[in-house]
């Protein structure tokens, strides 16, 4: 190491030799959590902490910088602040950073510093950088001692509150934020103790923290809780025994249920007792061949104690069935799947096998009152194939084409026989393959044949399990290039079952918004277009939480998340109880206490989703076929996220929709990058332009029909057409569906605006009315607060989520959610005498 290097570290030894004069206790510990890093242009500063020294006295960090040039009489700072924002040190150092990669270690002296939570800053300045690299950590340091005392102290604290919260129960009624919280205080202070038990010191303070913050939480809540009279309102007391689907929603009692709750990770009934316990209503499992007790190996585990402890506790299942997992013999996926294994089950002996095993696991579900819904299958994809289906296929092109020349000629192939047709086959003559109206015949084909097998498997299930709701659970990739490859029509799936079912994963920290936005809101909304009346389910809802988060992020990650997808259709999801959520209370807390705000306000939700469509965004599943999806899957994605952020209710439109006349209902359709509809679609476009009816759309133009033919006619452009111009891109639809509304195709409603009158991408608004009411919701997905106003005369309102009151302009922070009951303005005008004679004269 060389000499500047050197005089580096002695200066912030320097420097921490100052620090507060709080001595620690003995057998404290440091430890140290990533959370922020942000690099310079041509410079990065990467730093690892390293392990303590034995006697705890210290703490050591590798610094690499990396740097495209050289950086003179560069700056390298360390600033150590409390948890107040106090600066309690700080050290500089003049130092010369080579282009290339720089290295150093930084020990920190921590035998004087006071016990508790800090926040050290790394950072390099220079007069050439606008960005300073820096890299943010959050130290803790602790004593076993103070540990223990916390611990026993919390102990004695929380049974206080909550002998008192019952008294309140008992006196006034329900108090379900502050139960749910005293709950999951207590279930972490067991684990806290087993931790103490067994001196896992860094997992028991990180528990310490959260009980901390939900013990005041609490007692302020008790305190303070007449103030916020929404939060304190019992929630409603309905039995959700034999619900019903009806309406685009679960309902019990004629009233709307949003299911919330756990995927099991085995036949348990604790876990039931468990959800409950959260206030949560729903749980589901995925049966295994051994659950089955017919079956070699079978556990012997009975569903029944499930069932009855789903009674007991009020909480509705759904159970995952998997018909891949039961036939051992697989078969090769689809060419761009070869590292998955998927089960031929169009095969008879396979059929045979699905057939036998719901006749044996179908006593053990039929006539469960909790049950909601059996899923038939999880993410299927077919790749039929054999004689059989060659058969059928040449069967349906002698009836979509006159004879083997019209083929050859659409096809643009040399078959001297239709027998010469080989649709997995590669040959001499097989470049027609290739070709686009080629690949719409045979996927249309090969999607028929995947209809056919969920119609099969639907009418068999119902043979075993009449009245029970069916579904198939897919997963939340339908904007992903080829996937119509894999023989699932998803809109046709949608019209089979009777609940839209998908596994989704919601990740956090976005490179644009907070959440990973819109690839699962634009999911859940696509699923609720296919079919408006039927309920959306994400039955095993995975989320992707970053270790450097802190428990106030985490906390809005979950609920700001939770309410963004149902705004976006969601009436439900599962997740996995083996996760980091159910792991990290203040993530658990979160969700739960979003299922607790969505089923207190559920009539409103349900009126938010069953909101007429303003902007139909066109979703055309020849162009989904077409050169696999692009550039059509992508533009559409991007048309979502754009008008998303415009204030009004936005969904899908299919071709078969407007062909049954949705255009009548549509407000304004927007066309993304479309280069192939059917004939009769394009009709009915042409038809709703010429009528008057306003389009966002591309400049580009429709071009081919579903077999990718060329036309010769061009939907024309009117003066209610608006142009996305650029580089079709969200913004730019969000800017389109801003100029149509200047036209007069929409209503003027609240939405929230800049104070210069332009939406703000990144924040979404939806407006209803509902029993004569007026609601506003209102969600920030962006990483930072931004400042909004509202378009109409309506300032203010009752945000009913928070138990606020609402006034704008406001800044809105982020992932926040508030569904907001406007306050009614009247707008009065006093006429006086002498202006009424003025105008008189």
């Amino acid at each position: 190491m060389n000499s500047s290097l050197m005089r580096f570290i002695s200066v912030f030894l320097i420097a921490f030799s100052l620090t507060t004069a709080v001595t620690a206790q003995e057998q404290s510990w440091l430890w140290t959590t990533s959370k922020a890093q942000e690099n310079a242009r041509h410079l990065s500063l990467i730093v690892t902490p390293e392990r303590s020294d034995s006697a705890h006295t210290q703490a050591r960090f590798h610094c690499d910088i990396a740097s495209d040039f050289s950086y003179r009489s560069a700056t390298v700072t360390l600033k150590l602040r409390d948890a107040k924002g106090n600066l309690v040190s700080e050290g500089a150092l003049p130092l010369d950073i080579i282009a290339g990669a720089n290295e150093c270690a930084i020990t920190l002296e921590t035998a004087d510093l006071g016990l508790g939570s800090y926040e050290a800053t790394f950072a390099i300045s220079h007069a050439l950088l606008l960005t300073e690299p820096s890299h943010t950590f959050t130290l803790r340091n602790v004593s076993v001692a103070d540990l223990v005392t916390r611990t026993e102290a919390d102990e004695k604290r929380v049974a206080e509150l909550a002998t008192a919260l019952d008294g309140m129960e008992e006196s006034s009624g329900a108090y379900p934020y502050l139960r749910l919280k005293i709950n999951l205080i207590e279930d972490v202070l067991k684990s806290a103790r087993e931790n103490a038990d067994r001196s896992a010191w860094e997992s028991l303070e990180s528990q310490l923290r959260y009980v901390d913050s939900g013990l005041d939480a609490v007692h302020s809540g008790m305190v303070f809780g007449s103030t916020s009279g929404e939060r304190t309102t019992p929630m409603p007391d309905r039995s959700q025994a034999s619900l019903l689907v009806q309406d685009g929603a679960f309902m019990a009692g004629g009233q709307p249920v949003f299911l919330f709750g756990g995927m099991l990770p085995s036949i348990n009934p604790e876990d039931i007792a468990r959800l409950d316990r959260y206030q949560l209503n729903a749980a589901s499992i995925a049966l295994q061949p051994q659950d089955n007790p017919a079956s070699p190996g079978s556990t012997g585990t009975d569903l029944a104690a499930l069932f009855d402890a789903a009674e007991t506790h009020n909480i509705s299942v759904a159970i995952q069935l998997n018909p891949e997992s039961l036939i051992s013999d697989g078969m090769a996926a689809a060419p761009s799947l070869d590292a998955q294994r998927r089960t031929n089950l169009t095969q008879e002996d396979d059929k045979a096998q699905w057939n036998q095993y719901l006749s044996e696991i179908a006593p053990r579900l039929r006539d469960q009152s909790m049950l909601f819904g059996v899923s038939l299958t999880e993410d299927p994809y077919f790749h039929f194939e054999g004689e059989a289906v060659k058969a059928g296929f040449l069967d349906f092109i002698r009836a979509n084409y006159e004879d083997r020349l019209a083929l050859n000629r659409a096809w643009r192939a040399h078959l001297a026989s239709l027998d010469d047709i080989e649709p997995w086959g590669v040959g001499p003559y097989s470049t027609y393959q290739a070709h686009r109206p080629y690949q719409f015949d045979w996927q249309t084909y090969h999607q028929r044949l995947g209809n056919a097998y969920f119609q099969w498997s639907r009418d068999t299930a119902r043979h075993f399990l009449p009245g029970t709701p069916l579904m198939a659970t897919m997963n939340d990739m339908p904007f992903r290039a080829g996937e119509a490859n894999y023989g699932i029509n998803r809109e046709e799936l949608a019209r089979i079952m009777q609940i839209s079912t998908c596994a989704g994963a919601t990740g956090f920290d976005a490179p644009v918004y907070v959440l990973e936005h819109p690839r699962q809101s634009a999911n859940y909304t696509l699923l609720r277009s296919f079919v408006p009346d039927q309920p959306v389910l994400n039955l095993n809802s995975t989320w992707t939480i970053p270790e450097q988060a802190s428990e106030a992020e985490t906390f809005r990650f979950l609920h700001g998340a939770i309410w963004e997808s149902v705004m976006a259709g969601l009436s439900g999801a599962t997740i996995p109880m083996d996760s980091l959520v159910f792991q990290r209370p203040e993530a658990l807390e979160g969700f739960a206490t979003a299922a607790l705000d969505v089923n207190r306000l559920a009539p409103i939700v349900l009126a938010f989703q069953s909101a007429p469509t303003d902007v139909g965004i066109l979703f055309s599943q020849s162009s989904r076929v077409f050169d696999d999806g692009k550039p059509h899957l992508k533009s559409a994605l991007n048309a979502f996220e754009g008008t998303s952020f415009g204030g009004y209710s936005v969904r899908f439109i299919t071709e078969d929709q407007v062909s049954s006349g949705i255009l009548d209902s549509v407000k304004i359709l927007v066309i993304p990058d479309t280069p192939a509809v059917s004939d009769d679609t394009f009709a009915h476009l042409s038809a709703y332009v010429d009528g008057g009816g306003t389009v966002a759309r591309t400049g580009a133009p429709i071009p081919y029909n579903e077999r990718g033919n060329s036309r010769d006619d061009l939907i024309r452009n009117t003066a209610s057409t608006v142009l996305v111009r650029g580089l079709n891109l969200p913004t730019e639809y969000l800017h389109a569906i801003d100029a149509a509304s200047s036209l007069g195709a929409l209503p003027q409603i609240p939405r929230t605006v800049t104070a210069q009158g332009y939406p703000v991408e990144g924040v979404k608004s939806r407006f209803v009315t509902f029993e004569g009411e007026q609601y506003l919701f209102v969600i920030n997905l962006r990483k930072e607060p931004a400042y909004c106003t509202l378009t109409t005369a309506t300032r203010s309102g009752r945000d009913l989520i928070n138990g606020v009151d609402v006034s704008f302009p406001t800044s809105l922070d982020p992932l926040v959610p508030m569904l907001i009951k406007l306050a009614p303005v009247e707008l009065e005008m006093t006429v006086t005498a002498a202006a009424a004679t003025d105008e008189k004269s």
